[in-house]
């Protein structure tokens, strides 16, 4: 079942992608879609579905995925089901930002103005986080950090929009924090497409320490991420540490047959097939 699960949801994304070229203002039937696709169809229905929804939909997939990454790694990171992107603030301050330079006509002088203003507010509070992350191993705390910069953002994008100079700009402001994927190209794809892909690959490779931290922090703290083994005994060395037994012998009888019964079996799966979990002093 587990197997079938990666291609069932690729054909399902496959799938909502094509339905969404199927709508719209203007009806397309599945035949004429489908032309559209391998370039038989009239150039009205091409220019609807290549220029107009197929971007507009894969703007919106790839926002999505972005999303869920983003709340997976903070789900791991908080070990709480319920954590989404906002809840440590930095959504919140890349839309202050972006309303910042929205009001001040930033977007007027540059059109990227707008973006890179996004990109520094959610750096900037990324950066926040991370130094009140060395300080403290709390997630508690982290939250109450997030919960302080989301509310602080908050009060500053309502203090600008009171303040805004005229309708238009407060209209800017409104459509801009509520997003939309409507006159989407493949262009504005391509220039997020680095951000998106960077982010996700920091997001995988990561993911190890993330799984880990479900184990609690004490736990984590004594894991290798990357499963390393510097001394070449067959064990990663965060196995080691966390057991408190560094140069296990993996071939010795008494410690497989007594010791690694005793494991846990909650924790991180492990490449060398063994699961990391609390290893049960009592038993010996």
């Amino acid at each position: 079942m587990t197997r079938l699960l990666m291609p069932g949801l690729l054909l399902a994304c496959a799938c909502a992608l094509f339905a969404a070229c199927l709508l719209g203002s203007t009806p397309l039937d599945i035949s004429r879609v489908l032309a559209a696709f391998v370039g038989g169809a009239d150039p009205g229905d091409r220019v609807v579905v290549w220029s107009i929804r197929l971007p507009r939909a894969l703007t919106a997939f790839c926002v999505g995925a972005a999303l869920g990454l983003s709340g997976a790694a903070l789900q791991g990171l908080l070990r709480n089901p319920l954590a989404e992107p906002g809840v440590l603030g930095v959504s919140a301050t890349a839309s202050m930002t972006a309303t910042f330079a929205l009001y001040y006509g930033l977007v007027a002088v540059n059109p990227w103005a707008l973006p890179v203003a996004a990109i520094s507010g959610a750096l900037l509070a990324t950066a926040l986080i991370a130094f009140a992350a060395v300080r403290t191993a709390s997630t508690v705390t982290l939250i109450l950090v997030g919960v302080g910069l989301a509310s602080f953002a908050a009060a500053a994008m309502s203090l600008l929009m009171n303040l805004a100079p005229n309708p238009f700009s407060l209209s800017d402001m409104i459509n801009w924090m509520l997003g939309s994927v409507a006159n989407r190209s493949f262009d504005d794809l391509l220039f997020s497409a680095p951000f998106l892909l960077g982010g996700g690959a920091i997001l995988l490779a990561s993911r190890r320490g993330l799984s880990a931290l479900t184990l609690g922090d004490e736990a984590a703290s004594g894991t290798d991420p990357l499963d390393r083994d510097t001394d070449d005994d067959g064990w990663d060395d965060g196995f080691e540490r966390l057991i408190g037994s560094d140069g296990v012998d993996p071939a010795d009888p008494d410690f497989a047959a007594d010791s690694i019964a005793d494991w846990s079996t909650s924790g991180i799966q492990g490449e060398n097939g063994w699961t990391y979990g609390y290893y049960d002093l009592s038993q010996d």
